[in-house]
């Protein structure tokens, strides 16, 4: 599957694209089947237009996105990476996967850099290397036709502002999955089979699926996530702080758009 109708159907399945969806399913069922009787099909659109503002309600509630962001982060006492993780590791690499790209950034002369969150990887990576000296292998390709890849991208700014060096890179990689793949074929030809991976917490799994099903137990794969989460408390009382996570806000569609991405994003490694 390409990169852009990957794209195309996850902002037709999740939110607010899928708010979109229902509507064009609902208006579907106002016309068909032509055989059915109008009371029939006015019943139905009644009934989907219910269901619809139900779940576009409980979307734009704190609360839910954060049940699911807490089932799917990993805990943080299992996966962060402590001195005694670390040289329990005797890791022979440090791996970064690309976040994304800010595309024609204005402060840059119009060249693409980094999001914050890949900026964030690649800082953690480099503090790794000062820790360990490990050589760095940074993945990320050009998934839409762009001309410089991200791996690329990553590299320069490890190199030109962190003054890190780079040992390899995987250009090709369009997705997670081609990430592990990628990555795996060349630490193989470089006999490395013991890496640290640096991803975000809340990508950990899936980025842990793929490289199993991309290297099997050839490469043991030591997590070094970021950007760990705090699980939240549910309380019910008058306390506004306690009455925050049940009013309906933007900022909660957009962390459930991501937590479903993810989630998504691991039932379909777990099927393919």
């Amino acid at each position: 599957m390409t990169p852009i109708l990957t794209r195309l159907l996850e902002q037709l399945l999740l939110p607010p694209g899928v708010m979109v969806t229902g509507i064009l399913i609902t208006l579907l069922l106002l016309h068909f089947p032509r055989s059915a009787p109008p009371a029939t099909r006015s019943g139905r659109v009644r009934r989907a237009l219910v269901l619809l503002g139900a779940l576009t309600w409980l979307s734009l509630l704190p609360v839910t996105a954060n049940l699911l962001a807490d089932h799917l982060h990993p805990p943080t006492d299992e996966t962060v990476l402590t001195p005694e993780r670390l040289r329990q590791s005797q890791a022979q690499a440090i791996v970064v996967f690309g976040y994304g790209r800010a595309p024609k950034a204005p402060e840059y002369d119009g060249q693409d850099t980094l999001l914050p969150g890949g900026l964030t990887r690649i800082r953690y990576a480099a503090h790794l290397y000062r820790l360990t000296g490990l050589p760095l292998l940074v993945a990320g390709g050009r998934p839409y036709g762009e001309t410089r890849s991200e791996a690329d991208i990553m590299r320069g700014v490890l190199e030109e502002e962190f003054f890190v060096p780079v040992a390899w890179m995987d250009e090709e990689s369009r997705n997670t999955f081609e990430n592990a793949a990628n990555s795996a074929a060349l630490l193989k030809q470089a006999n490395i089979r013991r890496i640290l991976l640096v991803v975000h917490n809340r990508d950990l799994p899936r980025a842990l699926l793929a490289f199993q099903q991309a290297a099997g137990e050839s490469i043991q794969v030591t997590p070094a996530p970021i950007l760990f989460r705090n699980r939240h408390a549910l309380r019910f009382s008058w306390d506004p702080v306690d009455l925050w996570p049940w009013i309906p806000n933007a900022d909660a569609l957009a962390l459930l758009a991501v937590e479903l991405h993810e989630w998504l994003g691991q039932l379909w490694y777990r099927l393919r």
